[in-house]
């Protein structure tokens, strides 16, 4: 039953851990992304040109699958650029790519500069890393704060205290045993804690 929960919950989660995962990996790199392509647009680079480019990037970055994407579909499906641009705005998680996209399609429908709009976005997500890489300095702060409270100070407080106990005769306490409780501390508490740690640690810090 336990093991059917698990699977099921493990079914529902992992696309929704995949989508935020791309989200955050599309946001972290939009910066340099936007200021990349504005390059390429300066250069009058067709659109549909600018994704071949950013899709034969050699680096793993998640703008060179979604590149690849909206390249797929316009030499293997025959879509044309616009259409191409539009399915991969519906289809991105983050809504900072998202929002990018749909400006490219009216700066393109308007025939406005690519330039010009590439280059403001570029320095308004990169207003926007700054805040964000400020609000991630203080979380780690806060972070830190917890584990040497929680995970280093309080328990060594706590094995002094259970292991003063054990010796002082303590045994016959059943579930309140210090030695039981020590063992659970050292074996299971300690190790469950910086597991857990380590996963909001690289839930927040960017890659």
């Amino acid at each position: 039953m336990l093991a059917g929960a698990l699977t099921l919950s493990g079914f529902y989660l992992y696309p929704v851990y995949r989508a935020e995962d791309l989200k955050r990996k599309l946001e972290e790199r939009l910066p340099y992304i936007t200021g990349y392509m504005a390059i390429l647009a300066s250069a009058e680079v067709p659109p549909i040109h600018i994704f071949r480019s950013l899709a034969r990037v050699d680096a793993p970055l998640a703008i060179s699958d979604e590149a690849r994407t909206i390249v797929r579909d316009v030499d293997l499906f025959g879509s044309d650029t616009i259409s191409a641009l539009e399915a991969a705005s519906d289809r991105t998680p983050s809504a900072s790519f998202k929002g990018l996209l749909e400006g490219f399609i009216a700066t393109i429908h308007s025939g406005g500069s690519l330039m010009e709009y590439l280059t403001e976005q570029s320095s308004q997500f990169m207003r926007l890393r700054r805040i964000a890489l400020n609000r991630l300095s203080d979380t780690l702060g806060v972070l830190a704060e917890f584990y040497v409270t929680g995970l280093v100070a309080g328990p060594l407080i706590l094995v002094v205290m259970l292991a003063v106990m054990a010796m002082l005769g303590g045994g016959g306490m059943g579930l309140l045993n210090p030695r039981l409780l020590l063992y659970l501390l050292t074996y299971l508490s300690l190790p469950l804690g910086s597991v857990v740690f380590l996963i909001i640690l690289d839930v927040y810090t960017p890659k």
